[in-house]
């Protein structure tokens, strides 16, 4: 009697949860990857005007840039703009100019690449896990763009909680302080600061 309860129940919550899918909802997703990883599914918003924006943007990008965010392609370390930047500012998502890491969250790992401890919002990354080439990793990607940004692994500052972002400079577009309030980015400026 428990097993066909246990079955019945399962079923009923899979069809509600597709019911909600084919209803459009915004749901946030999570999983258990390491720490925690958000993805986050918002299909009731609109986006017929940020899909323009991000295709006259994507009209914008050099081939690397293009490489990097549409074809998952690497960039060579320690030759891209951003591996040893050290100004105060904030990193945008290159295609859409959405704020996605601080600069005070910014570490040198020794990799070549800039590496983060945390987005601004979890939110406005996803976490997916793949398997290429037989490799096991977690590929980093703009919640809304679905841009390739690059991988996340759990070997960052244990003090930071243990993450690191390391990203392609060419999937980012870097925003000092001194021009955030210009560019619509002033609100961030009393969380950039160490």
């Amino acid at each position: 009697m428990k097993i066909l309860y246990v079955l019945t129940l399962g079923i009923s919550l899979s069809l509600f949860v597709v019911g909600l899918k084919q209803d459009g909802l915004a749901k946030d997703i999570k999983s258990e990857l390491g720490d925690s990883t958000v993805v986050r599914k918002d299909k009731s918003v609109d986006k017929s005007k940020d899909k323009n924006k991000d295709e006259v943007s994507k009209s914008k990008l050099t081939k690397l840039q293009s490489d990097v965010t549409e074809k998952i392609k690497l960039e060579k370390p320690f030759e891209n703009e951003y591996w040893n930047n050290k100004a105060e500012g904030i990193y945008v998502d290159v295609i859409s100019g959405e704020p996605l890491f601080l600069s005070k969250d910014k570490y040198d790992s020794g990799t070549g690449w800039p590496s983060f401890t945390k987005p601004i919002d979890k939110k406005m990354v996803t976490n997916i896990l793949s398997n290429k080439d037989g490799v096991n990793k977690t590929d980093v990607k703009n919640s809304s763009t679905n841009s390739h940004l690059g991988n996340l692994y759990y070997d960052g500052p244990k003090d930071s909680g243990g993450t690191r972002y390391c990203l392609y400079s060419a999937s980012l577009r870097f925003v000092p302080t001194s021009e955030m309030a210009s560019e619509g980015y002033g609100y961030l400026l009393n969380q950039v600061s160490k």
